[in-house]
């Protein structure tokens, strides 16, 4: 959303990396050394920062997911080389639906170079309810 092309020079600067993660909805702006994007269907992410991003970061919500991110996502990298794509479990509904790990490492398993397998450690710690 916001031009970090001034902050992220002046980290450069001082010789630090710069790493963005983001929806990548909006167009980027700035220098980073590596980008995540953590598409949401809410709001989709430009094709332009899909490509540029090292990793995405999809969030499987119900066995659906993975195939939808897949049929939405594999058309914008048919000239560009696929990032590192990590499936990681809805947290509200892994306490209820177990059988997200399940599809997960089933996903993994069947294609082994495509996906990864992830966890949002902050949701497991409850860093987002410590915050006022």
């Amino acid at each position: 959303i916001y031009n970090l092309t001034r902050l992220t020079s002046a980290l450069k600067e001082k010789g630090m990396p710069v790493h963005l993660e983001t929806c990548g909805s909006f167009p980027l702006q700035g220098h980073f050394d590596w980008i995540t994007v953590s598409p949401k269907w809410l709001l989709l992410p430009l094709a332009e920062n899909l490509q540029k991003a090292n990793e995405l970061k999809l969030i499987v919500e119900d066995e659906t997911s993975i195939q939808k991110w897949w049929d939405f996502l594999s058309p914008v990298f048919t000239s560009h080389p696929l990032p590192d794509i990590w499936l990681q479990p809805e947290y509200n509904a892994l306490t209820h639906k177990r059988n997200l790990l399940n599809i997960i490492t089933k996903a993994v398993k069947d294609h082994p170079s495509r996906y990864k397998a992830g966890i949002q450690l902050h949701k497991i710690y409850g860093c987002d309810e410590l915050d006022k």
